[in-house]
């Protein structure tokens, strides 16, 4: 299958085929804001609600490569974690992930406008 690469903190991400179609839709001038399905990086598989013409990062798994990778290293299955400023819940998603069945995640966005 063809493909192009990210590179992302010396680890690369392979996002196959084709652009993302969440990225097509912003290209042909559709609706930005929706819920996409994040195509690579940690959370790939997972949907979200956002707005593609600022948070495209989020759909690519380009978002914030150092934080994430702390949060990789940090976050254990089990744990509790606060996102306090979850803004559209990325690293809620992330956080749910890597704590598990077992973990607790709590999100708090007082802005109306992300959340």
């Amino acid at each position: 299958m063809a493909g192009f690469e990210v590179p992302i903190n010396g680890r690369f991400w392979v996002l196959i085929n084709t652009i993302p179609r969440a990225i097509i839709r912003v290209i042909a001038g559709d609706e930005s804001i929706g819920t996409y399905r994040i195509e690579a990086g940690p959370g790939k598989g997972l949907k979200i609600k956002t707005d593609l013409r600022y948070y495209r990062g989020y759909i690519l798994g380009t978002y914030e490569p150092e934080m994430i990778d702390k949060v990789i290293e940090n976050v254990r299955p089990g744990m509790t974690v606060l996102d306090v400023g979850a803004h559209h819940g990325y690293y809620t998603l992330l956080f749910s992930l890597l704590t598990g069945e077992r973990g607790k995640v709590f999100c708090f966005e007082p802005d109306i406008d992300n959340s």
